[in-house]
This record gives C-alpha cells, structure tokens and sequence, in this order.
C-alpha cells in the first residue's frame, strides 16, 4: 500500500469518527434562547418611604428569570411608553420602579410588554394609589449586624399576604443591587453583606401575593449607612 492510499484511509475513518460528534454540536442550535414559560411578570402599584424623606407612591414592574437578552417596556393609560425595563442581575430579573416624585402616576390601566426570542408578550393591570395600599404597621427597625449578616424585623404590613423580604443596595453606586433575600411569609428577615463595600442601603420589601401573583407592594429604604 503506497502512502497516499494509507493517507486517504486516516482521513476516511477520521470522518467516520467524528462526524457524529459534529452534528452533535451543532444540534438545535438555540441554547441561549429563553423560555418565557419559566418567566413570572408583575405590574402592581405600592408605596416606598424613605428613611430620611418620607412615603412616595411607586409603580413597580418586573419580569423575574428574564436574562439579559429580554426587553421590556410599560405604556400608560394612553398607549405611551413611560419606562423601559433594566436587567438586575442578583434579582435575577429585568424591572423597573417610577416613583410619584419622578412620574406623575394617574389611576388607571397600565401594560407591561415584554419580549423574548422575538416574540412579545404583555399584561395590562388597572392601578390605583390610595389609602388601600399595603403599609408597614410599624415603621421597621434599623438593621442590626452579627457575623457579616444584617438582619431587620421582625416587619408586618397593614393588608393581604405578603411576601417580606431584604434587598442589598450599594450606599455609594445608587441604585446597583448587590443581592436579596429568599422571600418568606414574616418574622426577621436576613442576608449576608457583601464584602466588597462599606456602605450599604438595605430596604425591606413587602409584596402583597394573591393567586401566586404580586398585586402591590409595600418598600422601606433606609439611609445609607455603614454597616461592616
């Protein structure tokens, strides 16, 4: 057998072997795809006071396990596109909060559109901001710190079932999320601080759950403070 015959045999079994191998990575082929299907939207109304400037009305809207790949908007009574959604990644979601003092917020129908893999899914809600709002009873306490984990509570809102939980704010860059809390039904919430910063906002979150969907929400941001 001369060598080219020898060669064209290597070359004729390395394609028997690996042509498998190659179909298989190319399979499909549309891995980084998201399923909307595991994706939870919310578009409610609440309120959020601020330790050192009092109570706002806010129109919170969110659609939790959207990757940074998924777009979103809120359009107002009007068809009006009012706010785009941002994606938060230690929330595992994109959102977006307006505040009263940022937007005038109107009672009325508000939608939520969002898009994954091109295709464009919505979900419209009728707000209204008023003395119905969920509202802590007592004003929470200030965060205490043992061991690198910060804890507030024990915390209760005025109305319906909430799910309570921490939310971890840079006190320097505003508004970067450093992480939350896994959601609980009440009593003390807790979470570990980052190590990578000295100055932190901490905000207790209250979302009123009916149906496994939150229909308001009720925010608590404390001052920044250091805390390590």
């Amino acid at each position: 057998m001369n060598h080219l015959s020898r060669m064209s045999i290597l070359l004729s079994l390395a394609a028997i072997v690996f042509a498998p191998l190659l179909i298989g990575c190319g399979g499909g082929g549309g891995g980084s795809n998201t399923d909307p299907a595991a994706m939870v939207p919310t578009l409610c109304a609440g309120t959020i006071t601020y330790q050192d400037s009092g109570e706002q009305n806010i129109l919170f809207a969110a659609v939790k396990g959207a990757g940074s790949g998924v777009s979103g908007w809120v359009e107002d009574q009007n068809g009006k596109k009012i706010a785009v959604l941002s994606y938060v990644s230690a929330a595992n979601a994109q959102e977006v909060t307006l505040t009263s003092a940022n937007y005038a917020l109107a009672a009325g129908k508000y939608t939520l559109h969002y898009t994954v893999n091109t295709e464009t899914f919505s979900i419209s809600r009728e707000l209204n901001w008023g003395a119905a709002l969920p509202r802590f009873q007592t004003v929470p306490a200030p965060p205490t710190v043992s061991n690198n984990i910060i804890s507030v509570g024990p915390v209760d809102v005025n109305s319906g079932t909430a799910s309570y939980y921490l939310r971890i704010y840079s006190g320097i860059s505003s508004g970067y999320l450093y992480s939350e809390s896994a959601p609980i039904p009440g009593g003390v919430l807790s979470e570990y601080l980052p190590a990578t910063d000295n100055q932190f906002s901490i905000m207790v979150v209250a979302d009123v759950v009916e149906n496994s969907q939150t229909v308001a929400t009720a925010r608590y941001l404390f001052t920044a403070a250091s805390y390590n």
